[in-house]
């Protein structure tokens, strides 16, 4: 500590510098300073626990139709079935309508082999087996002979032989010489495993006589 101050005279010698004493009281604090600059970014946090699923809402209402698109590719071939059965067969159809005649053709040979050239017609068989004959011959001693078709069709001949003809067609019953013939159809009858006379036809050098019946 400092000495009394003595008497006005020369300042005395200075003496020793004395101890620090303590702390004096804390001021006020200062003014607030300036904002510093925002640090970095800091390094993103871990994710958090997934949370429960939403729950199923109701349906929507149905859209309208799309376009048609393209056909597909076509598929594969598909194996065969098994074979069917043959079915019955279906009735018959109604007879054709009987086409022109046609025209006539050349004198052929006679039974002698011999094609005339005359204009006269060749030489045949008669009823009594005579080249060229008029049965002129069957009238010496033998009596008249018979023919016919009847039925479905049940036949007789000349001679007496009898058969059946299940044919479907035009043809020729007997002739005599070049002066008459006679013909006959046969068709298809209801029952379709015979055959029934539906025309018959006498043909002579001047006159043509058709037999017709309700199935032409």
């Amino acid at each position: 500590p400092q000495g009394p101050q003595g008497i006005t005279g020369k300042p005395g010698i200075a003496g020793q510098r004395g101890t620090e004493g303590p702390d004096g009281p804390r001021g006020p604090p200062g003014d607030a300073g300036a904002d510093g600059k925002n640090g970095p970014d800091g390094n993103p946090g871990a994710p958090g626990p997934r949370g429960d699923a939403a729950k199923k809402g109701p349906p929507g209402e149905q859209g309208p139709q799309g376009p048609r698109g393209p056909p597909g590719d076509k598929g594969e071939e598909g194996e065969s079935g098994d074979k069917g059965f043959v079915g019955p067969n279906g009735p018959d159809g109604p007879p054709g309508v009987q086409g022109a005649r046609g025209s006539k053709g050349p004198i052929g040979r006679g039974c002698d082999g011999i094609r005339p050239t005359n204009g006269k017609p060749p030489k045949q068989i008669d009823a009594c087996g005579i080249c060229g004959g008029d049965e002129s011959e069957c009238a010496k001693g033998r009596a008249g002979r018979t023919a016919h078709a009847v039925g479905d069709p049940h036949y007789l001949t000349f001679d007496g032989k009898s058969f059946d003809y299940q044919v479907t067609g035009e043809f020729i019953l007997a002739r005599h010489m070049n002066d008459i013939e006679l013909q006959n159809l046969q068709m298809k009858c209801p029952n379709p495993r015979v055959r029934c006379n539906i025309g018959a036809a006498v043909v002579t050098r001047n006159l043509n006589i058709v037999f017709k019946s309700e199935w032409l």
